[in-house]
């Protein structure tokens, strides 16, 4: 897997994200919007196929719909903690869910951010700006 590439005048890296909506338009837009910005993007619209991605694609960040089909954002999310082994991943909830039990849903689940859909194009870039300053850190996490 190729080293993160600088994002140009910003002290960040382009982090690799994987947007995961089973609302197709939804994540094929998000993830356009993401490589428009210079970060690398690939989107998958069920647990199954996300698994499989991440193993290839090896994200620094995982944007989550928390209500799909046979694997919600919660499971899913743990299985690419367990798959991650170790590595360094972010997850990110994007979901329509703004209440308080999805706000503590997303906590307990180990998510790092809750955004509520539709998300803003200026928070969520700010969102990944600063993840990705932490990345690139002296002694920040390796990707």
């Amino acid at each position: 897997m190729a080293d993160p590439v600088a994002v140009p005048g910003q002290n960040a890296i382009a982090l690799r994200v994987l947007v995961v909506d089973d609302h197709l338009d939804a994540a094929d837009a998000l993830a356009a919007v993401l490589d428009v910005y210079g970060y690398p993007a690939r989107a998958c619209h069920d647990g199954a196929e996300a698994l499989v991605a991440a193993a290839e694609f090896g994200p620094h960040v995982c944007l989550l719909d928390l209500m799909m089909p046979n694997m919600d954002g919660l499971e899913l999310a743990r299985r690419l903690r367990e798959q991650a082994g170790g590595r360094p991943l972010v997850l990110v909830a994007v979901t329509s869910l703004g209440d308080i039990e999805a706000l503590t849903w997303t906590a307990l689940g180990g998510f790092h951010a809750h955004l509520i859909k539709p998300v803003d194009a200026r928070t969520l870039i700010s969102t990944l700006n600063r993840v990705g300053r932490v990345f690139a850190r002296p002694g920040g996490p390796t990707a």
